[in-house]
């Protein structure tokens, strides 16, 4: 989501997306989480990295 976009209209062209995992992202962003660190969070623990599970691991 840019700066400007309500979260609707980031719904609207995005249907697949929930409004929590929108908001969620968003929240990890304000938090200065990089895009890699959110990737990993998504992908968890079963993620073939040592350092994506401590990151996981750290992150619940």
């Amino acid at each position: 989501m840019r700066i400007g976009v309500s979260v609707n209209e980031f719904l609207d062209e995005f249907p697949s997306i929930t409004r929590d995992q929108a908001l969620e992202v968003y929240d990890l962003v304000k938090n200065q989480y990089s895009i890699e660190q959110i990737k990993t969070l998504a992908e968890g623990p079963s993620a073939s990295s040592t350092t994506s599970t401590r990151i996981y691991a750290a992150n619940r």
